[in-house]
């Protein structure tokens, strides 16, 4: 081989793939493949939508998980306030009686 510029090198050792981009080794070249949220040719850019969709996503848990804490108290101060008597036992209510 008299040409060096027919030799390859694997261009993914240097990890030009930014924020957990995977890198594939082409023949003098590479390409990367972004995580959700991430795009351009090294992964460096934040895809605007997926970062929506994302924040949209976490609004919408912290609601559900907000909703199911709020009821579980809420059953709870029930529970506390307004205690279930036992229809069989005796009033045990002050009442005054003639004698």
């Amino acid at each position: 081989m008299d040409n060096q510029t027919d030799i390859d090198v694997n261009e993914c050792d240097s990890n030009p793939c930014l924020n957990n981009g995977t890198c594939t080794d082409l023949f003098k070249n590479y390409t990367c493949t972004c995580i959700v949220g991430f795009t351009g040719p090294n992964c460096g850019s934040i895809n605007e939508l997926d970062k929506a969709l994302m924040n949209l996503f976490h609004i919408f848990i912290i609601t559900i998980v907000s909703m199911v804490s709020f009821s579980y108290v809420d059953r709870s101060f029930q529970s506390i306030a307004m205690p279930v008597h036992n229809q069989d036992e005796p009033s045990t209510t002050n009442s005054k009686t003639d004698t």
